[in-house]
């Protein structure tokens, strides 16, 4: 390895930190521990910068254990900390993230990898509240804590809290107003998926992508509402590329209207079909699957 060679020749605890921060940016974690232990042979004594970089190669190379491990034996700054609590919540182990979240001095970063962490172990009312309490310590939020727990509110299909944190936060992306989007469709909210929609140019003058369209699409076809998620795939050919998603819910589409001829032909049009693609294209003909073959002969 680079840092390994590069690490020859050079005793001092500068190199071998910087050796063992390049190893972890590899996710070489176990290099990263050996490096660690030859330190401690050679009588050189870790300082907190190696035990950030040692938990932040453990959060990379995904050992949330080891890392958990290593915490309560070293002392470290907030960073390794922040680390160790992100290792944990990439592991969806939200229950040791809060454990260590509550023994330290937390910041922005800190709040995002344990919020993450209860998103990922859909615990919504634990990351609300979490959100709520940066406030009391005025720790401010950004777009990755607003993710964070939008991401929460679309696993728990609470659309309500979702729309509500998008009325409340100037923050804006594409990528938070999908997920609010997402989370009405999982709450058969299609009304609301379809205003964030219009709201996504008109008021926080971004552009709508595929990916918007086919969650508000989506939105309709859980209440039925197919006519409008044609409507909505008619407007995203003409503005836009459709993804090979597109015309797998306008495929659906047409199976919720029965519209097995209008299935077929948009089938031809995919310039690459998929399974998904695939799927709904059968699920449109199943009625009419003898008209449908001789359709494509």
């Amino acid at each position: 390895m680079h840092a390994l060679k590069l690490l020859e020749g050079l005793g001092d605890r500068s190199s071998y930190n910087s050796a063992i921060s390049s190893c972890g940016k590899a996710q070489h974690w176990i290099s990263s521990m050996n490096l660690v232990a030859e330190m401690q042979q050679q009588e050189i004594l870790p300082d907190s910068v190696t035990w950030n970089c040692l938990l932040s190669s453990l959060e990379k190379g995904g050992q949330w254990q080891r890392a958990l491990a290593a915490l309560w034996q070293v002392t470290c700054s907030r960073m390794g900390y922040n680390a160790t609590i992100s290792a944990c919540a990439n592991a969806s182990a939200w229950k040791q993230a809060l454990a260590v979240f509550e023994g330290v001095d937390k910041d922005t970063v800190t709040f995002n990898a344990a919020i993450t962490a209860c998103s990922k172990g859909r615990q919504i009312s634990r990351s609300l509240r979490l959100f709520e309490e940066m406030k009391v310590m005025t720790v401010s939020p950004d777009i990755v804590t607003l993710g964070a727990v939008l991401n929460a509110c679309e696993k728990g299909t609470s659309w309500a809290d979702a729309v509500n944190l998008l009325q409340k936060n100037s923050m804006r992306s594409i990528v938070l107003l999908n997920t609010v989007a997402s989370s009405c469709g999982k709450g058969h909210q299609w009304q609301q998926a379809l205003w964030i929609l219009r709201q996504v140019s008109k008021r926080h003058r971004l552009h709508a992508d595929s990916t918007t369209f086919n969650t508000v699409m989506a939105a309709c076809l859980r209440c039925e509402e197919w006519e409008k998620s044609l409507s909505l795939f008619r407007e995203l050919c003409l503005k836009s590329k459709p993804t090979v998603s597109s015309y797998a819910e306008a495929l659906c589409s047409f199976h919720q209207a029965q519209k097995w001829e209008a299935a077929l032909q948009t089938f031809l049009e995919v310039p690459a079909p998929d399974l998904q693609v695939l799927g709904a294209t059968l699920r449109a003909c199943s009625v009419k699957w003898q008209q449908a073959l001789s359709f494509l002969e």
